[in-house]
């Protein structure tokens, strides 16, 4: 594994470094997390304040396969649906993994939330799911503890194990323990 020996000084200030780096990161991700939960939001609130809910004719477009090494081929199904609502014919697509084709294969609709003000469109379960401030709430404590094992375990790696003690300075570092645990055990 590639690694970088550091002197005890050096490895202090990256340490330091690397801290405040990883802080930012944490920070950024929750604030770019806030922003896009709060704007969907915000989004949903739009489309329900004065909708319609139409059904859609779902279509099997197409769909593709991917190959992972550990996973194997995976399969994602390509769904279109259109509508047409006061004259005006609306089209969404959707995706679906593998493992969810059977609850939209044999579906022939799928349920749209149309607002009349503004004219935006978005598929009903996804805009009821969003609508909810508790669950904004809950997607966001989640997110934070995800983030924060994340980013513990980059600040390990980056001081334990990319850029390490170096060894002249780790054996005088146990050394000094070792001579402090016989004192004071001597005491």
């Amino acid at each position: 594994m590639l690694s970088f020996k550091l002197r005890k000084s050096s490895h202090d200030r990256f340490s330091k470094f690397a801290g405040w780096l990883c802080l930012l990161g944490w920070i950024g991700g929750i604030l770019f997390t806030g922003y896009t939960g709060v704007g969907k939001y915000l989004e949903a609130r739009a489309v329900l304040e004065d909708h319609v809910v139409i059904p859609a004719a779902l279509e099997l477009v197409d769909s593709s396969e991917t190959y992972r090494r550990r996973t194997g081929t995976r399969t994602t199904y390509h769904f279109r649906y259109a509508f047409d609502f006061e004259g005006e014919s609306h089209e969404g697509r959707l995706s679906v993994s593998e493992s969810n084709i059977d609850k939209w294969i044999d579906r022939g609709t799928v349920d749209v939330a149309y607002s009349t003000t503004n004219h935006r469109f978005e598929r009903l379960s996804i805009v009821e799911a969003n609508n909810s401030i508790l669950g904004m709430i809950g997607k966001a404590l989640m997110f934070i503890f995800i983030m924060s094992i994340l980013v513990l375990i980059v600040f390990i790696y980056l001081t334990a194990g990319l850029f390490r003690l170096h060894p002249d300075d780790q054996q005088l570092e146990d050394a000094a323990e070792d001579d402090g645990a016989e004192a004071s055990a001597k005491a």
